[in-house]
């Protein structure tokens, strides 16, 4: 509860854009701020497609269905395979630049 009033009365009545990675600490960042600020909040989850078969979209359904928070979902996926592919060497995937036009 000290949280959510504490993020209420930093936020007042602006909007807020969180980066949703699917993992437990950003998730939890959501949900606490969609119970301060309701529909103030407006998440994004990027789908790099590397995460478990069918992830995504899970979390996609999670937020939007369950939680209903306001979610920008992008499938990047493809993009993500295509920069990478024919890449092994695990260094080289972690420094590959990735970019896209949205």
């Amino acid at each position: 509860n000290n949280s959510i009033n504490r993020i209420r009365e930093i936020v007042g009545h602006e909007n807020v854009l969180c980066a949703l990675s699917g993992g437990v600490d950003s998730s939890v960042v959501a949900a606490l701020l969609h119970k301060a600020i309701g529909n103030q909040l407006t998440c994004m989850f990027i789908d790099t497609g590397y995460m478990r078969i069918n992830e995504g979209k899970r979390i996609k359904d999670i937020f939007e269905k369950q939680f209903n928070i306001n979610l920008i979902y992008i499938n990047a996926q493809n993009d993500f395979y295509k920069k990478l592919e024919g890449v092994s060497e695990p260094e080289k995937k972690r420094n590959q630049p990735l970019t896209w036009n949205l």
